[in-house]
């Protein structure tokens, strides 16, 4: 099946570099922030107590969507947008699987919140990659 405007290869690339930067990121932050909290149920409860600590993480998240979105739509001329938000899709996906397989060690709204606003994240980073469009008079 094949979705008009979609370039599989910018959605690809994007994707990737959104999860694997994210994951990346926030490994890094959590052994600087909490390096206690490599044990997952740790993890779970420090998030729990600490909603600064969570709120960071999800922000280190979304921005590494608008990144994904940013590069799918550098790698897709004419549909940048269409492929950003495809990005979104994707990475909403992944981390509302991963929240699922983390169980009740991450607090709800984090699984909610990260998965919802993944798409919106990563449509406003392929809307910064957008052609500027004259303004009207």
């Amino acid at each position: 099946m094949r979705f008009q405007g979609i370039h599989y290869r910018a959605v690809v690339i994007g994707w990737s570099l959104d999860i694997v930067g994210s994951i990346l990121a926030s490994s890094l932050a959590l052994s600087i922030l909490a390096p206690e909290a490599a044990d997952p149920q740790v993890l779970g409860q420090r998030l729990s107590e600490s909603s600064s600590l969570a709120f960071a993480l999800l922000l280190l998240g979304l921005m590494f969507d608008v990144l994904g979105g940013y590069v799918a739509a550098r790698l897709a001329p004419g549909e940048e947008l269409r492929n950003a938000i495809a990005v979104g899709l994707l990475s909403g996906v992944s981390g509302a699987l991963l929240g699922i397989g983390q169980g009740d060690a991450l607090p709800t709204w984090l699984q909610v919140a990260g998965p919802v606003l993944a798409i919106p994240f990563a449509a406003f980073g392929g809307y910064l990659r957008m052609p500027a469009r004259p303004s009207l008079p």
